[in-house]
């Protein structure tokens, strides 16, 4: 965890591994918490299924192997209570040389009640943005990446407008594949559903405010060490609940990731 700098930034806590399922703990903290600083923010959750379903697929493989997120699918059951942890359990339900499907809940580490319902996909033997190069991890490993704690974990997205569009600035504790080096998975899937979120909040009631009930990513290619751009589009307004899309793009113009995204106003 304290090699790949997002995981080491949000503190994530290895938990122990047997077989196919992996354990990891994401302590509340000033990184992982909501603005209001109470409880863990359910954005930081997605980077935590991200990260330990990745990591149950390791503990999965017969010989080690280079991998890469394909999809992330999750459903948001119960909001964290204030000051509790969330303790991660990811199983590798299915393995063969290609592909790798992972199931995945995220518990109250004080009452054991699931937060979150997930399901990934992997691509076996590729890894962000690797394909044909071979590149030193330890290089960059040894360049001092500083891993500052963050007063919460949308401030550490720090999203800002560009028009119609929302840029995501990079720094060095957003990187999760240290070896290209690429923007972790999980802080990809927060940004698109934080500009979902943001836009519904804008353009719906700017009196309330929206969480995400589910939220399906798509990885497309690898988020590279600079800024990035995400394009949210309301699909469905609605009182209660609302559909919002949402695609991230770097100045290559392709599209790096897309996530759909079914929120409901907050009580």
């Amino acid at each position: 965890m304290e090699r790949v700098p997002f995981a080491s930034t949000l503190g994530l806590v290895w938990e122990g591994g047997a077989d196919r399922t992996a354990r990891v703990r994401l302590p509340m903290n000033g990184a992982a918490a909501s603005l209001d600083g109470l409880a863990v923010d359910p954005l930081a959750l997605l980077a935590l299924l991200d990260h330990s379903c990745s990591a149950a697929v390791y503990l999965a493989l017969p010989r080690p192997s280079l991998i890469a997120t394909i999809d992330l699918r999750c459903e948001f059951a119960h909001r964290s209570e204030p000051g509790a942890d969330v303790i991660c359990s990811a199983t590798t339900q299915y393995l063969d040389e290609n592909f790798a499907l992972v199931r995945a809940t995220a518990l109250s580490g004080t009452t054991g009640q699931c937060l979150v319902y997930s399901s990934s996909t992997y691509s076996i033997g590729a890894h962000p943005g690797m394909a044909g190069k071979q590149v030193s991890a330890e290089a960059w490993l040894q360049a001092g990446i500083r891993r500052e704690p963050q007063q919460s974990f949308r401030g550490m997205l720090s999203l800002y407008e560009e028009g119609s569009d929302f840029v995501l600035p990079f720094h060095e504790q957003l990187i999760g594949a240290v070896s290209l080096p690429a923007v972790h998975g999980g802080a990809t899937a927060a940004s698109l559903a934080l500009a979902a979120v943001t836009l519904a909040e804008r353009t719906i009631d700017p009196a309330s405010s929206w969480s995400p009930l589910s939220v399906t990513v798509h990885y497309l290619r690898a988020v590279k060490a600079h800024a990035l751009t995400v394009r949210p589009v309301l699909r469905k307004p609605g009182a209660r609940s609302c559909v919002v899309g949402a695609s991230a793009f770097q100045d290559t113009g392709k599209e790096s990731a897309h996530a759909e995204c079914l929120l409901i106003r907050n009580p």
